[in-house]
This record gives structure tokens, sequence and C-alpha cells, in this order.
């Protein structure tokens, strides 16, 4: 007691509860007016051209793979005054009932190991636990074809128009969610702010492409047996996934950025 009654605290920091940024309003407007909303006009006016461009590299990608002529490029009207969207036409395929069989004794397999696991380790990892979602998906189209597979309302081309549909509202909705996440939200330089902005529409679109023609190929030349997996695990969802790891990076050197050196002189005190 006698000891830690001399001890003497030679710096006192302040409770959190007092300290506060201040506010960038103008800022905020400024990266919002000038560079989110032109990126949404312009995404808006050309998004058909962009269409048109992704189906017909996708077309001449994979036009190597099928018979000449099977494969072809369709216009579907989309957004009023804006315009409409272009997609890729495939052969449809259908699983065979051995493909289906052993696909429902795989994903069995895998679910049962995957639970064993978690029986062990009293608890899975979020990757596993995505896992076997992916799995339980698959395994309720595997029942399905296996059953009623003449009831399949789905083609692989109705999956393509699907597909650039929800791509291109991705993209609008992601202009829009990292102009705030970044422009309001975000604290710090406007370039770190940009940075983040372009970093996620980057990845977004690179990655919306490659899996169009990666997803196209699958169900193709496989069967629509994947089709349910792809697009609940693998599609719109995947994409928040990534949108909030991305900016989750950017928060953290953030916090690292203002609690240490010359960050904590951009914290103001009531």
């Amino acid at each position: 007691m006698g000891n830690s009654s001399n001890l003497k605290k030679n710096r006192i920091f302040f409770s959190r509860t007092y300290r506060h940024f201040a506010p960038e309003s103008r800022k905020q407007w400024f990266f919002l007016l000038v560079f989110v909303l032109p990126c949404m006009a312009i995404f808006l006016f050309f998004f058909t051209e962009l269409t048109f461009t992704l189906s017909y590299w996708v077309k001449a990608s994979l036009s190597s793979l099928f018979p000449a002529g099977s494969i072809s490029v369709s216009y579907r009207r989309f957004l009023p005054y804006f315009g409409g969207v272009w997609f890729v036409k495939l052969p449809n395929k259908l699983p065979t009932g051995e493909e289906t069989a052993i696909n429902l004794i795989a994903t069995l397999a895998a679910i049962f190991l995957i639970l064993f696991a978690f029986r062990r380790k009293k608890g899975g990892t979020p990757l596993s636990i995505y896992a076997v979602m992916i799995l339980l998906l698959h395994l309720i189209s595997c029942i399905f074809f296996l059953f009623a597979k003449e009831f399949f309302p789905y083609t692989v081309s109705e999956y393509s128009e699907l597909y650039i549909l929800q791509q291109v509202g991705l993209w609008l909705s992601f202009i829009f969610l990292a102009g705030i996440m970044s422009g309001v939200f975000g604290y710090g330089k406007f370039g770190g702010k940009l940075i983040l902005f372009v970093g996620i529409m980057a990845y977004s679109f690179v990655f919306g492409c490659v899996r169009y023609l990666t997803f196209l190929f699958i169900l193709s030349k496989a069967s629509s047996l994947y089709m349910t997996s792809l697009f609940f695990s693998l599609g719109p969802m995947f994409d928040f996934i990534y949108f909030v790891f991305l900016y989750s990076i950017f928060i953290n050197s953030r916090i690292e950025h203002f609690s240490s050196g010359e960050g904590l002189a951009d914290w103001q005190w009531m």
C-alpha cells in the first residue's frame, strides 16, 4: 500500500467521452458534389455501353468453347431515360441424375465433416460457417434437381440477364455507399478518402466482370445445378462482404493514425 501511494503519473489522459473531431461539412460536401455525384451521373449515362463492352468480351472469351452460333449478345430495357443493358445468351445445360446424386453425397459428406470439426473445436470459424451456408444451399439444389428437374424455372441465359441487372444495381449503389462512407463518415485527408472510394469501385468492377465470365462458364459447361449456390452465396451478399472488409481496413488505418503521433492533435476537447 505504501509503495502504491507514492506512485505518480507523468501524463494524464482525458476520457474519450469528451473528445471529438471538428466538423468537416465543407470537405464532405465538396467530396460529394465534386467527385461522387459526377461519378454517379457518368455511370447512369454510360452503363449501357459498359454492359455492351463486358458482354462482347465475355462472348469472345467463351466462343472457342462452344459451337459456332450458340453464343449471342442480347439487349434488355432497364432504367427509363438512361438506357438498357446487354447480356450474353448461352446454351442451357441441366444436370444428369448421376451428376446430381454424386453432388448430393459429396455435399452431405462435406457438411458432416465441417459439423464434426465444429463439435471438436466447440464452435466454428466465420469461414467454416460460410462454407456450411454454401453447402446447405447446394444441398437444396441437389434435392430439387433429383426429384423435380423438369420444373427448374431458369435457363443460363435468364441467369446471365439477371446477373447483369443486379450487377448494374450493385455498381450504382456502391458509388453512393462508398461516397457516403468515405466522404461523410471518413475523417482524414482528401487523398485517403479518394483512395478508398476509387479502390472500392475498381475492385467491384474488376471482380464483377471476372465473376460474370466465371459463372457463365461454370453454368454452361457444368450445369445449372450450381446456379443457386453461385447466386445466393457468391453473388450480391459476397459483394457487401468485401465492401465491409475494404471499409474496415480504411477505418482501422484511421484509428491507428488518430491514436498516436500527429493524429492526436486532430482531436477536439470539450
